[in-house]
């Protein structure tokens, strides 16, 4: 007669079983790429405040339809106000404007969002919603800032851990010159809050 199963035996063929369903199935966690691999991100333009924004896609798919979002700062733009929706047509790069949501003027800063339901891809930034501050980051750029392509993405990969105490990260593909605030929140907050 068998023993009960141990619960690291149960993990292994639950897991098991779902890498077999989407080798089967072809699901992967990441949506087929917008031609050669790269990953569509956009930047912000201009800002006409509580009228509207302007930003330059780079890299998205074709044949796609995203919803734009905008919502609170430091949100992703998820969950945001709706702010209409584009049909990609040839894909690649162009530039859009769009109305920001009635619910989001006065807000001093304003994170918009691009998502598709059908590919899966997604981009998202934020703005400063005062014409006076600048179209995005609100500050002018520190002496040599020397800006990255935008098929170019930084990363960091996570190094070390001491628990409790500290983390040690590698960095790549980071602009030169440029500042970064670190935040560290709760597991799946992205940071955001943190």
């Amino acid at each position: 007669m068998r023993a009960l199963l141990t619960r690291a035996e149960i993990y292994w063929r639950a897991s098991l079983v779902v890498v077999l369903l989407a080798a089967l199935t072809g699901v992967t966690s990441r949506p087929a790429a917008a031609g050669g691999g790269v990953i569509p991100t956009i930047a912000i333009l201009s800002v006409e405040s509580d009228q509207s924004v302007t930003v330059q896609c780079y890299n998205f798919p074709a044949n796609d339809s995203f919803r734009v979002l905008m919502g609170p700062y430091g949100t992703l733009g998820i969950g945001g106000y709706d702010a209409g929706q584009i049909d990609t047509g040839s894909g690649g790069n162009f530039k859009v404007t769009f109305v920001i949501p009635a619910a989001m003027r006065g807000a001093e800063r304003i994170a918009i969002r691009l998502e598709s339901p059908v590919s899966g891809y997604y981009a998202y930034n934020w703005f400063y919603n005062d014409v006076n501050a600048g179209a995005s980051g609100g500050v002018a750029m520190p002496a040599g800032f020397e800006p990255l392509p935008p098929w170019v993405i930084p990363t960091i990969a996570i190094t070390g851990v001491k628990a409790d105490k500290n983390v040690t990260i590698r960095t790549a593909n980071y602009p030169k010159h440029d500042i970064f605030d670190v935040y560290m929140g709760p597991y799946g907050s992205y940071g955001i809050g943190g």
